[in-house]
């Protein structure tokens, strides 16, 4: 199979267009931050190869997954950023 071969229709990413929008904003992902998560999405799929009829369920599941630990990442930074405050805070006099 041909690296040609393993990419999705072009029409995938258009018909999957208003459902990926809704994904993104349920999980916080900045408009900047959305083309290295579709990319390594679809770096995935290439590598693993699915049946065309698999492609569209894998690509959702692996971009819901991604947006996913984006969207814990950005917790953990606001919880370690408040918890560093906070220490600031109370080492003042």
């Amino acid at each position: 199979m041909t690296d040609e071969d393993r990419q999705p229709p072009d029409d995938l990413m258009e018909r999957l267009q208003p459902r990926l929008e809704a994904l993104f904003w349920a999980h916080g992902v900045a408009p900047e931050e959305v083309e290295p998560i579709v990319e390594d999405a679809l770096a995935e799929l290439r590598i693993r190869a699915p049946h065309p009829r698999e492609l569209e369920p894998r690509l959702l599941y692996a971009i819901e997954v991604r947006c996913r630990r984006h969207r814990d990442a950005l917790q953990r930074q606001i919880r370690e950023a408040l918890s560093r405050a906070e220490a600031a805070k109370e080492e003042e006099p």
